[in-house]
């Protein structure tokens, strides 16, 4: 790796560290407050903040992670967890257990469910919603027997799109108060209490990040095309597949606890693959890094930004991501391997 790739790592480490102290320091509680009271700085930090900065850690390296294994294994700069589809498709599944919740079992049979149904049938709903996804992708994108990149992103666009009819579906059969509490978990944040969620959560995000991480030669070789890879000896079809499979399930996870928090996927790769080139031995780790700092900074953000208010996470990354998006895309693409 080169010397300026470590420094890269070392500055978006230190940045790290910076986001997760102003994540702790935000908030509508002045840092006033929080010296001077000790009764309001325990649950506070205990209780509010230091849960909501580790799984803004976790989140923002998955999310990350995940594009830049899309955007290496298709060589596209628009593969991202959410243009596949595996974001929309863990967004519907979480959806419905949440609209099975409010509206069928609450509204029509009057039942209340216990308080760790949410904590465990969102995350299994949206990891058969990301599964599904995934499966019916494959199915659309196979071409005689063959994948395709390009044939992948049109399944998953035209798979994101259908699942968002559907979501607006939801929303118009459902009451005013349900389409709101929906609505408000589609805005994508990390608000929690306590740290129950990260017990699930965290394990689920290492594991998957520690298997992609380990895989960076084979995107590295994927990368100078198929018939390359495939002469190297990379069961090319079968990396894809799995990379999908771990991806969907780090991402599903994710979108079950958070929503849809869009482009830090889509965004922090291409930057630091501009900046830094292709490799991913330097490149996935990076991205790790850099989407942890980028989701802390931003949900930092949207805790002050507007007077005792706290702004969906998810609204600020894409008032952010989609104009450097668009001057990235202008200055060109990345998307070769440099020594």
């Amino acid at each position: 790796m080169k010397q300026m790739q470590w420094y890269a790592l070392a500055g978006l480490g230190i940045l790290l560290i910076i986001a997760i102290a102003a994540g702790l320091l935000a908030g509508p509680v002045s840092v006033r407050d929080l010296l001077s009271n000790e009764s309001l700085r325990g649950p506070v930090l205990m209780q509010l903040r230091i849960p909501r900065v580790i799984l803004g850690i976790f989140v923002g390296a998955a999310l990350a992670v995940a594009g830049a294994a899309f955007q290496g294994t298709l060589r596209n700069p628009l593969a991202t967890p959410y243009t596949l589809g595996v974001a929309g498709g863990a967004s519907l599944g979480a959806y419905v257990v949440i609209f099975v919740q409010n509206l069928i079992l609450r509204t029509r049979f009057n039942v209340i469910t216990p308080s760790w149904y949410h904590l465990v049938f969102v995350p299994l709903g949206a990891f058969a919603g990301g599964l599904l996804t995934v499966a019916l992708v494959y199915g659309l994108a196979k071409n005689r027997g063959k994948l395709s990149s390009y044939s992948l992103i049109l399944a998953g666009v035209v798979i994101n799109f259908t699942f968002a009819s559907v979501i607006l579906l939801l929303n118009y059969i459902s009451d005013f108060t349900q389409v709101f509490v929906m609505i408000r978990w589609m805005m994508g944040g990390l608000t929690i209490v306590g740290s129950s969620v990260l017990y699930v959560t965290v394990p689920i995000v290492v594991i998957c990040l520690a298997l992609l991480l380990s895989a960076h030669r084979c995107f590295d070789i994927l990368a100078f095309g198929e018939v390359t890879a495939h002469s190297m000896g990379l069961d090319v079809e079968r990396f894809i597949r799995w990379v999908f499979i771990v991806t969907s399930i780090m991402v599903g996870m994710c979108v079950a606890v958070c929503g849809p928090i869009g482009f830090v996927g889509l965004v922090i790769p291409h930057v630091l693959r501009l900046a830094f080139g292709g490799r991913h031995g330097f490149l996935l780790p990076a991205s790790m890094l850099g989407g942890a700092a980028f989701l802390c900074l931003a949900d930092a953000l949207a805790r002050v930004i507007l007077p005792n208010q706290i702004l969906p996470v998810g609204v600020l990354t894409a008032l952010i991501g989609g104009p450097i998006l668009a001057v990235l895309l202008l200055r060109g693409s990345g998307y070769e391997v440099r020594d």
